[in-house]
């Protein structure tokens, strides 16, 4: 009797850990992947963030402070270097208020175009008549057409 009650338990512990070793990876899936926001938030980025920031005027408060919506961020290979890039918005206007962003992690600087839509009729129809760019950190030429080809990819952007 003692051995049958050590064999079942034995086999109920074998199957807890194979079902945890199963459903383990599973929820490390469902974790949401980091957004553009935490990337700034690490100590190197965010250097990179306030300075960029600090040499501009007028930046809009939602930018400036830690109050925007976020899409997780990706790693990307503009020109063969590699950039983390990612966007975020004013929280409840995201279309009218939004921001695309890189980072150079090696070399800690960033770029930034914000685009901001008028509260007029239509221009929530017809984004791109309407749009105001404005451009953070200097980006060059190359920079400048990948952010401008990442706001092309919203399928909102008519």
């Amino acid at each position: 009797m003692i051995f049958h009650l050590f064999r079942s338990f034995a086999w109920a512990t074998a199957m807890a850990v194979l079902i945890a070793g199963v459903a383990g990876p599973a929820v490390a899936a469902d974790e949401p992947a980091p957004t553009f926001f935490e990337a700034i938030a690490q100590s190197a980025n965010r250097i990179a963030w306030k300075r960029m920031l600090a040499k501009e005027t007028r930046v809009p408060g939602w930018l400036a402070s830690e109050n925007r919506v976020s899409s997780p961020y990706k790693r990307e290979r503009i020109d063969g270097a590699s950039y983390l890039v990612g966007w975020m918005c004013k929280p409840h206007d995201c279309a009218a208020n939004q921001f695309y962003g890189v980072i150079d992690e090696d070399a800690h600087r960033m770029w930034g175009m914000l685009v901001t839509l008028p509260e007029m009729p239509g221009a929530y129809d017809a984004p791109s008549k309407y749009a105001s760019f404005r451009w953070f950190g200097k980006p060059d030429g190359r920079m400048k057409a990948y952010l401008q080809e990442q706001l092309k990819q919203d399928p909102n952007w008519k």
